[in-house]
């Protein structure tokens, strides 16, 4: 998913789970630790993208971590379970757990 993507303050995952028609997306979002703001993905993205020392896409996320790290995250998984998963990017790990909680949860449609 590019950046192009109208993503503001959560992020979903549709998952075709369940009977019939009906779906249940995944989502999480991201709440800054010192303010408890909510914070927009992209803005993350370009705060990861400093820490780690890249310059930022418009089309990419930093090291694909909103298909990696942000699904593991809708479906919600812990921080240390996630670095099981995808240990080369321990460091991305390690900085949203420094900077970020998570809320996680699941709807039906």
């Amino acid at each position: 998913m590019s950046h192009s993507t109208a993503i503001t303050a959560e992020f979903t995952f549709v998952m075709l789970m369940g009977s019939g028609d009906r779906t249940m997306p995944s989502c999480f979002a991201l709440y800054d630790k010192l303010t408890g703001e909510q914070q927009v993905l992209q803005e993350v993205d370009k705060k990861i993208c400093g820490y780690m020392d890249i310059p930022v896409s418009e089309t990419e996320w930093a090291y694909s971590w909103y298909n990696t790290i942000g699904l593991c995250l809708a479906m919600g998984h812990d921080w240390e379970k996630i670095k099981e998963f995808f240990p080369e990017r321990t460091p991305i790990i390690d900085f949203l757990k420094e900077n970020y909680d998570v809320n996680s949860w699941k709807e039906w449609r």
